[in-house]
Parts: C-alpha cells; sequence; structure tokens
C-alpha cells in the first residue's frame, strides 16, 4: 500500500511541476507554411544566406513592465526576409493589410504579427533570432521570435519557435 501512494505522490509532483514550468521541444527545422508560394523546412545554415542583424542590450520586459532580464548580444535575422524566402502568395497588394503571421512554438505558445509592422514598419522590428551573447540558441530552442519594438516584449518573445504560419483575414 506504501509503494503505491508513494507512487501516486510522485505521480501528482511531477504533472503539478511540469505544469508549472512548462518548456518546448528543441527543433532543428523552422517551418514556414500558409499563404505562401513555396512551404519551407529551414534549418540555420538555410539562413546563412540571409543579412544578419545583431542587437545590443536587449531588455525583455515582462507584463508588468518590469525588465526580466537584459541579454547583451543577441543575433538573427528579419522576419521579413525569411518570409520573403518562401514568398506571400497573394497577387492582390491591396490586400497586405489582411495578411497576418501566427508564430508558434513546440509548447503551443503562438503569437500573431500583422503584415504592415513586418513588411511596412518605420524600423525593422520583428526578428527571428538564432544567436545569444555568440553563441547558438539552444535552452530556449534553437529559433526564437522577438517583437523588439513591443512596450512589453516578453508578451511576444517566442521560445522554441519551430513555425511561422502565414494567413489572410476573411
Amino acid at each position: 500500500m506504501k509503494i503505491y501512494v508513494l507512487f501516486i505522490l510522485l505521480l501528482i509532483s511531477h504533472f503539478a511541476f511540469s505544469q508549472d514550468h512548462p518548456e518546448g521541444k528543441i527543433s532543428e527545422k523552422l517551418a514556414i507554411s500558409g499563404l505562401v508560394n513555396k512551404q519551407l523546412s529551414l534549418t540555420l545554415s538555410d539562413l546563412k544566406e540571409l543579412k544578419t542583424v545583431e542587437l545590443k542590450n536587449v531588455k525583455i520586459i515582462g507584463k508588468g513592465g518590469d525588465v526580466k532580464r537584459t541579454i547583451p548580444s543577441l543575433k538573427g535575422y528579419l522576419l521579413k526576409d525569411i518570409i520573403n524566402m518562401a514568398g506571400i502568395a497573394e497577387p492582390n497588394f491591396k490586400e497586405n493589410g489582411m495578411i497576418y503571421f501566427i508564430a508558434s512554438a513546440t509548447d503551443d505558445y503562438n503569437v500573431l504579427c500583422s503584415w504592415s509592422e513586418v513588411f511596412n514598419s518605420a524600423s525593422d522590428q520583428v526578428f527571428v533570432v538564432t544567436e545569444e551573447d555568440g553563441q547558438p540558441l539552444n535552452k530556449d530552442g534553437k529559433f526564437a521570435l522577438l517583437c523588439l519594438k513591443d512596450k512589453i516584449n516578453g508578451l511576444r518573445f517566442v521560445k522554441w519557435l519551430n513555425r511561422i504560419e502565414v494567413k489572410k483575414a476573411n
């Protein structure tokens, strides 16, 4: 009887801990799908042909407005450059404002970015991050998405990024 009680307690604590500390699986590829000319499954080496962007002293701001952490250096690529690799399959440019992107992580966290903020912003602000402090991302996945100009950017800092889906509002 004691063995069963111990087993049940261990099982309950395992599930309780898992829910309190969700982590995603590390994906080696970033899929680009949806309303695109060419579905892609990109590795880090596939992105090497794109222009690298380096960000310095990036503050990750939590929902309360507090700085959760400061990252000395991030490297990655503009989301628009990655989307351009696949090509948006929308022949009518007048409907670009109806296009949006869903960035998904392996832990089922999803965020949305509009076509305008990715392609028509005064400053490039949506990045796919692949390096932190000169080292490839690893613990939080191979790819992360960061919307740098958000006032509270922690809400759209997507770790374990594995998919970008291009959609159009009806």
